[in-house]
């Protein structure tokens, strides 16, 4: 049967049926925005907890422990009250018996260890106060004294300044003495050397406070130092027995001056001293000039031994030695010659850190590079950010109280951030920065190019991340801040890097054979070029104070900058929260009004513009310079006396030198009259201080009027229009009792130390009153427990014992300081 054709049909597609709409459950209500808040903070928590485990498995929480104890060190020093043993050990123990019974709860481990190390560097600190136990003078006093030479250095001014060892005290014999003293003299014999003992008539006082509420603190050093009390001799010291017997530092000592002799005698002028500063760490002559053009500029770093230094030393030893085991290619064929020569570099770096005096920044550069030179010996990574912890915690243990200085805060921020920035860029997905690199396949020509893009990339890279890392410490410490930096480290580091040190080096070779004088030749010219480079930089450079600034923007920008080089996970993001905090406090914070200094002899006042009103005639006085910086002001106004009230001058007379106030000059003056109160008051102004007969008054440009008086008899008249009372009188008795004004007086601030004033912007009531900060905090510390025993805090006079005084007279006196 014939098969039938199939017919062509067209089969419509089966259209499915619509799904039936999704009805919305009508009993799922909506999140709350608390809800949203407190789930995105449930995330953010859970992921911040798997971020910190992670750390703590890479190690990285290792690298806490040095900041940890330091935040202890730093907490007890800025304590408001002196901690008792007994609470510092319970502080110590309990965290870390919490810590051993958590170790399955990992937060909660590593909560309780930080604890236990915060306590243990309050420990720290409060053993080495222990350790230093420093003898300090009272009060101001003239004796005989015969002491010991422990340390010699000529000063830029042609004095020499020498610390002894105290051996006895005469006419009159200090009940208690001090062990060390710091004295200056006009002269000093030929053929003194350290170790050897003399003997004069000197002045001591103890040492000061601090200039700036929270500034540099120079009784604290001077404790830590073991320096009990400063001064000057009355008469030439004069020489009592040579040098009787070995002692190491003196004769290291004796050493470090011989070398900076050599060094004078083959280069001249600022270059020498510099030079000297740069090799035996004698830094006492250069001229403040250009002491003042490097910090301007942001060169003041070279002068400091540090981690420019010692790894130029290192990385010259280390090229020698190898060059050096290279002429004998037999035998270093054989050995591992970068392993005696990275020994080889640590033994002379040690020298290195003997030889220039061994500060802070020395001590921590030496640290890592031996930490780094052992690990090349032991075939291990060399720079790591935890070799800079190990130094930290060597440091921190030896001598806890450099955590508050500058010298510990600004090396150790810009080691940490240059190594946090190497590991960042060193481990950078491919990019232009990368490609700097020199690749295997490049032409000579262009591997030098590269070579040379690199070096100029990392020279602005580092002055760049240091400067940054540095410059709140900066702010912090000097209020100011180097606008030219950059360009000032772009031109002169070459200059240092292959001219000045290498040469230093082997002119220190060199030296004992008597060739030095060919290699400092070119060491100076060097050092002349980059005295050049920062003299004209610094004629140029804008203003540079900032003011006094808020201890919280520092801890804040502190925590930012670890935040930012220590994790290696995103925990790093929070680094820009923190410094947004820092600087959000940074500006908002408020210059004081008024500072008077711990003797109450100088009082400034901030006018208009970029000025401060004084209350005597002065130049060149460090606590101006460091005040000028702090009320950011460039032009002194000098007080005009009242006789010249109508011809005033806006600028400070220069070349009349005045150190003796005009308010103490006056004391000696007639009392005002009634007439000469009331002229005295109409020409009260806010252009500067008017001063007649031991009696100062201005005007604040918000209407307060201040008073500075030499006498405690103030007029009535004066105390019914001041707001504020300067009283400069060693005197307990209280002037203007009967009307309620704001009274600093000499006793008080011979107690609390320099005091920072601030008004209020509306008027004075009694709910807008005048803040006073001090610099020094009652009860004392123990570096600042002498301050009750002055005669200035007891409302004393100072001490002038009459022409024909008695020994026994003086005794008398002796005993009561």
């Amino acid at each position: 049967m014939a098969a039938q054709p199939i017919a062509a049909t067209t089969a419509e597609p089966e259209i499915a049926p619509r799904a039936a709409p999704l009805r919305q459950c009508p009993n799922v209500p909506k999140r709350t925005v608390p809800e949203r808040i407190r789930k995105a903070g449930d995330g953010f928590a859970s992921r911040a907890r798997q971020a910190l485990i992670l750390e703590r498995e890479r190690g990285t929480l290792d690298l806490c422990v040095p900041i940890a104890m330091g935040c202890g060190a730093l907490g007890y020093f800025r304590a408001a009250s002196e901690p008792g043993w007994l609470l510092l050990v319970l502080w110590v123990v309990a965290p870390a018996v919490l810590a051993l019974a958590t170790r399955s709860r990992p937060l909660w481990h590593i909560a309780s260890l930080a604890v236990a190390l915060v306590a243990f560097g309050a420990v720290l600190a409060k053993f080495e106060v222990y350790r230093a136990s420093t003898k300090v003078l009272g009060s101001e006093i003239s004796t005989r004294l015969t002491g010991d030479i422990l340390a010699i250095d000529l000063l830029a001014n042609g004095r020499v300044r020498l610390v002894l060892s105290v051996v006895k005290t005469e006419r009159p014999t200090l009940r208690y003495q001090p062990d060390i003293v710091r004295l200056s003299t006009a002269k000093l014999n030929t053929g003194l050397v350290a170790g050897a003992r003399i003997s004069g008539v000197v002045k001591l006082h103890p040492p000061s406070g601090p200039v700036l509420p929270g500034g540099y603190d120079f009784s604290f050093e001077s404790y830590f130092d073991g320096i009990g009390a400063n001064g000057y001799f009355l008469t030439p010291p004069q020489l009592v027995s040579a040098n009787t017997s070995w002692h190491f530092f003196t004769s290291l000592e004796n050493a470090r001056n011989r070398i900076a002799e050599r060094i004078r005698n083959a280069i001249a002028g600022p270059e020498g001293e510099i030079a000297a500063a740069l090799m035996v760490g004698v830094r006492a002559g250069i001229p403040e000039h250009v002491n003042d053009s490097l910090r301007r500029t942001g060169l003041a770093h070279i002068l400091s031994i540090s981690g420019l230094h010692m790894a130029l030393v290192a990385g010259i030893a280390m090229g020698g030695i190898r060059w050096a085991l290279a002429l004998f290619p037999n035998w270093a064929s054989r050995h591992p010659t970068k392993k005696f020569a990275a020994l080889g570099a640590l033994l002379l770096i040690f020298l290195y850190l003997l030889i220039s005096g061994g500060d802070i920044a020395a001590q921590r550069s030496f640290l890592m590079l031996a930490i780094m030179l052992l690990s090349v010996a032991m075939d291990r990574r060399a720079l790591s950010m935890r070799n800079l912890a190990i130094a930290a915690i060597v440091v921190l243990v030896l001598s806890p109280h450099e955590i508050v200085g500058p010298s510990f805060q600004m090396s150790f921020a810009a080691t940490a951030a240059l190594i946090g920035a190497y590991s960042i860029w060193a481990g950078a997905k491919p990019g232009w920065v990368t490609r700097l690199r020199p690749q295997k396949d490049d032409h000579p020509i262009a591997k030098v190019a590269r070579m040379m893009s690199m070096l100029f990339f990392g020279t602005v890279a580092t002055a760049l991340i240091a400067g940054f890392a540095t410059a709140i410490f900066g702010v912090w410490h000097f209020q100011r801040v180097s606008p030219l930096s950059l360009l000032a480290n772009l031109a002169v580091s070459p200059i240092v890097s292959i001219i000045v040190m290498p040469f230093s080096v082997l002119a220190m070779i060199v030296m004992p054979f008597g060739l030095e004088r060919y290699f400092l030749i070119i060491v100076g010219q060097g050092l002349s070029a980059m005295i050049a480079i920062s003299d004209w930089l610094s004629a140029r450079s804008p203003f540079d104070a900032v003011g006094l600034i808020p201890g919280s923007s520092v801890l804040w920008l502190t925590a930012a900058l670890l935040a930012s080089t220590v994790p290696t996970t995103r925990l790093r993001w929070i680094a820009p929260a923190f410094a947004a905090a820092g600087l959000w406090a940074m500006a908002h914070a408020t210059l004081p009004d008024m500072l008077v200094s711990e003797d109450a002899q100088l009082v400034a006042m901030r006018g208009n513009g970029a000025t401060i009103l004084l209350n005597k005639r002065l130049s060149n006085n460090f606590t101006l310079e460091a005040w000028k910086r702090a009320l950011v002001a460039d032009e002194v106004i000098a007080p005009m006396p009242l006789m010249h009230a109508s011809s005033r001058s806006n600028a400070v007379d220069t070349k009349r030198d005045s150190h003796e106030p005009i308010a103490r000059s006056a004391a000696r003056e007639p009392q005002l009259s009634r007439e000469q109160t009331e002229t005295l008051l109409a020409n009260v102004s806010a252009q500067a201080f008017t001063c007649k007969s031991g009696l100062c008054l201005a005007e604040h440009n918000t209407g307060a009027v201040i008073a500075v008086s030499a006498n405690v008899n103030i007029p009535a008249a004066i105390c019914a229009v001041a707001d504020l009372v300067i009283l400069q009188a060693y005197s307990k008795n209280r002037p203007c009792r009967t009307y309620p004004i704001t009274i600093v007086d000499a006793v008080s601030l011979a107690h609390r130390g320099v005091a920072a004033i601030r008004f209020p912007v509306e008027a004075i009531s009694a709910t807008a009153e005048i803040v006073i900060d001090f610099g020094i905090t009652e009860p004392y510390r123990p570096w600042h427990s002498q301050r009750m025993f002055s005669r200035a805090a007891r409302g004393l006079p100072p001490y002038k014992p009459t022409k024909r005084s008695t020994s026994s007279s003086q005794q008398k006196a002796a005993d009561q300081e």
